[in-house]
């Protein structure tokens, strides 16, 4: 009888607290959203290729998936032009046709509406290389 007395108001306590947890989605909780970013590699010697769109726009909690659309396009890197202004630990991504290049969450410290500039350097089957100059920003 002591024991229920105790074990009661405990497990009223615990069910109590599991209640005022944060549920996935719930407003306190941030939601991460893939930005999708196409490399469009000419792979020719022109060399007219883009990122698609030009222009990233994302939070603090999305991430980058960079991925070629270039059917000569064997293999690319995202690396930063100015490695001391750039939201990411990181300084370099690299995909492959078959897989995307996946950025983490920006830096706590990244900038807001504040442009990052970065190359896409992609291996073109023949083995030449093509280089590809976007930009990105931190939004709200």
């Amino acid at each position: 009888m002591r024991l229920r007395a105790i074990a009661m108001p405990l497990v009223a306590v615990l069910a109590a607290a599991s209640l005022l947890q944060p549920q996935p989605g719930s407003e306190g909780d941030a939601v991460r959203v893939p930005k999708q970013a196409n490399i469009t590699a000419a792979c020719n010697p022109q060399r007219n290729g883009a990122v698609n769109p030009e222009r990233i726009d994302m939070t603090r909690v999305d991430h980058v998936e960079w991925r070629s659309v270039s059917p000569r396009a064997v293999s690319f890197t995202i690396t930063p032009k100015d490695p001391g202004n750039w939201p990411w630990a990181e300084t370099s991504f690299s995909g492959t046709a078959d897989s995307a290049a996946v950025t983490p969450a920006p830096l706590p410290s990244a900038q807001l509406n504040h442009p990052y500039a970065y190359n896409v350097t992609v291996r073109c089957d023949d083995g030449s290389t093509e280089v590809i100059d976007p930009d990105i920003i931190i939004g709200t």
